[in-house]
């Protein structure tokens, strides 16, 4: 027997040292912990040899340790066993361990034991947080989703609807069919995959819904359960909207290659980016001489000069957003040989989701011809009307100047040679009789000044026969080339000294203010001076008495890349049916006093033929303003 009890309590030691679980017996009367297996070590990570003999309540953090004597009381004086509960036990290095715990009463004769059986569910604690954080995410993401959202069994139930999909169909319908409820049909969707899916196929498409007609993006994915079944999850997103902009997207680029194809202009494409031709319609096959595969192929060096293309290409590679590209004429060379002349205008577009320049090439050769025929007869009647102003100017200027200006240089060279010898005389007679006075100005004085009178008589002789000079040269027939980078400030400054005589006879208000670092135009400086002169005389001869002005300046309009000279005077004005036709060829104001009506007419032309404007601001007794503006050079 006594054999037999050794066995059997060998076997239960055995049994609970195997356990997986913790395992601690405790006097259910004092609640002194008698024995615990090995797992109970572990857990409290503490010798079970210091286990044993310690109150029960002592493996509970403080703060539960009242609760759980509280339900440990009543387990045991009802002696009904505890399941399931979980509780928190502290290791020795003070961490709490989440547990599930089982008592339960055991009575040996007239001694009670309380066997505590404690597993940790520290792992399940994580896995459910886990879950949980997993749920909370996917919950987010279905919130989060713009589109509707179901799940459909393979019987084709309906599982799960978001709230969208809820909204879209007026009611929750989990567990109806789902061909019934998303399309009011009562069989099978012909475009259903549901077969696909099941098999683990993810299958995207677009629908037009025959309930709504609406669009709709859907992907159908498949959710694999953990107990083997499938279900399928559809994503559903209205696309109506964006198919409505393809549409019409389809539909603007199917207008925009009609008139492509039919534009009476040569149109071109271009990539912005390295400049090859993309596209070109039949009126540039025309005009060029040259078929679609090889302009694309062979690009613009097929009718571009060397040193054109190397422009152009540079021209569209700087071209942005809002720029336009214009070359107002470029040499074309057609296939056949033939030169021609054209004008190019270009701007870059969005064409199917890229930026394309878009450019015409317009045939101006018989239009240039025209005005270089035009320009020929403009050259002549402007040369007439400098020569008709130079007659005026020279008859006046001629005797007056010419020959007392020859005078004056010959004598004050002549009083300079005199000077040198007198003044050796007078610095002995000074030596020996001290100061004297000369004019009633002490010699010393007079010997420092003469110099300097004679100096500037001798300057200013030099600067009139520069002048007489100036206007030997404005005589001068100009070339009918404007290929010359013009500083407008000069110009000014040239008129200015060729009519100086004509300006102190009529006021003595006269100034100009010049714009320093003026940006130059591209013209012809001669034809310039003639313009300013005119518009000066006129504002000169609209004066009523010495003691009114006449203004000029110059500026630059930064933002419209232009140079303006404004000639502004306090003359009498002008009305305004005299302001719109001041331009007219043969109309004037001052036939009485010899007026031609040539002159703003042909001052008109040449700005004009600047590529410029000329602009008037007058009314009566107030005075005129005249503007010309003139486009920089492009640098």
């Amino acid at each position: 027997m006594e054999l037999e009890h050794q066995n059997t309590e060998a076997m239960y030691r055995k049994i609970i040292d195997t356990a997986n679980d913790a395992i601690i017996i405790f006097n259910a009367e004092t609640g002194i912990i008698i024995d615990a297996n090995r797992k109970s070590g572990e857990l409290l990570d503490t010798p079970v040899k210091d286990i044993v003999g310690r109150h029960y309540t002592e493996l509970h953090p403080v703060e539960e340790s009242e609760k759980y004597s509280a339900i440990f009381r009543e387990c045991i004086s009802t002696g009904k066993g505890i399941s399931g509960m979980e509780v928190h036990v502290r290791r020795s290095d003070g961490m709490n361990v989440p547990c599930e715990i089982s008592l339960s009463v055991v009575e040996f004769g007239e001694k009670r034991i309380v066997q505590s059986i404690l597993r940790d569910i520290t792992e399940r604690r994580r896995v459910e947080e886990e879950l949980r954080e997993r749920e909370e995410r996917l919950n987010a993401i279905l919130k989060a989703f713009d589109g509707m959202l179901y799940v459909c069994s393979q019987d084709y139930r309906i599982e799960f609807m978001n709230d969208k999909i809820i909204k879209r169909t007026g009611y929750n319908a989990v567990g109806e069919i789902c061909y019934k409820v998303m399309h009011n049909r009562d069989s099978i969707c012909p475009w259903c995959v549901n077969e696909r899916v099941f098999k683990g196929e993810t299958v995207r498409w677009e629908v037009k819904s025959p309930k709504d007609n609406r669009w709709y993006y859907v992907v159908n994915t498949p959710i694999f359960h953990p107990d083997g079944r499938v279900s399928k999850l559809s994503m559903i997103t209205d696309i109506t909207e964006r198919m409505r902009e393809k549409e019409s997207l389809r539909e603007s680029e199917e207008r925009f290659r009609q008139i492509f194809e039919q534009s009476e202009d040569a149109v071109v494409i271009f990539d912005p980016v390295d400049s090859v031709v993309v596209d070109l319609n039949p009126q540039a096959q025309v005009l060029f001489g040259y078929s679609k595969e090889e302009f694309l192929r062979d690009g613009i060096e097929l009718i571009f000069s060397q040193e054109n293309t190397s422009r152009f290409k540079g021209m569209l590679k700087g071209l942005k957003k809002d720029d336009k590209l214009r070359m107002d004429r470029v040499e074309i060379k057609r296939r056949d040989g033939e030169r021609i002349i054209c004008s190019v205008r270009g701007r870059i577009i969005r064409l199917r989701k890229n930026d394309v320049i878009y450019s015409t090439f317009k045939d101006i050769t018989d239009r240039v011809r025209i005005e270089e025929d035009r320009r020929l007869l403009q050259t002549r009647l402007i040369h007439t009307n400098k020569m008709v102003s130079m007659g005026i100017l020279a008859s006046g200027i001629a005797h007056e100047i010419n020959n007392p200006n020859n005078f004056i240089m010959f004598n004050s060279q002549l009083l300079n040679d005199i000077w040198s010898d007198m003044v050796r005389i007078l610095d002995e007679y000074f030596d020996e009789n001290g100061e004297f006075y000369l004019g009633g100005i002490p010699f010393s004085e007079i010997k420092r000044i003469i110099p300097k009178l004679l100096l500037g008589i001798n300057d200013g002789s030099r600067r009139i026969r520069d002048i007489v000079s100036n206007l030997k040269d404005f005589a001068k027939e100009g070339r009918r080339s404007l290929d010359s980078k013009v500083n407008c400030n000069t110009v000014v400054e040239q008129a200015v000294s060729i009519i100086k005589n004509q300006i102190r006879k009529y006021t003595e208000r006269f100034s100009i203010r010049l714009e320093e670092g003026l940006p130059r135009v591209m013209g012809n400086p001669q034809q310039l001076e003639q313009v300013v002169i005119n518009l000066i005389m006129n504002g000169l001869q609209a004066l009523r008495d010495r003691n009114r002005g006449v203004y000029v300046e110059t500026s630059f309009d930064r933002e419209k890349g232009m140079v303006y000279i404004r000639v502004r005077d306090e003359g009498v004005g002008m009305s305004r049916d005299v302001l719109e036709r001041i331009t007219e060829p043969f109309f004037t104001t001052k036939m009485d006093s010899g007026g031609t009506g040539l002159g703003l007419y042909v001052s008109n032309l040449i700005v004009r033929e600047h590529r410029g404007m000329l602009e008037f601001q007058s009314s009566p007794g107030m005075g005129t303003t005249a503007t010309v503006k003139l486009p920089v050079v492009e640098e």
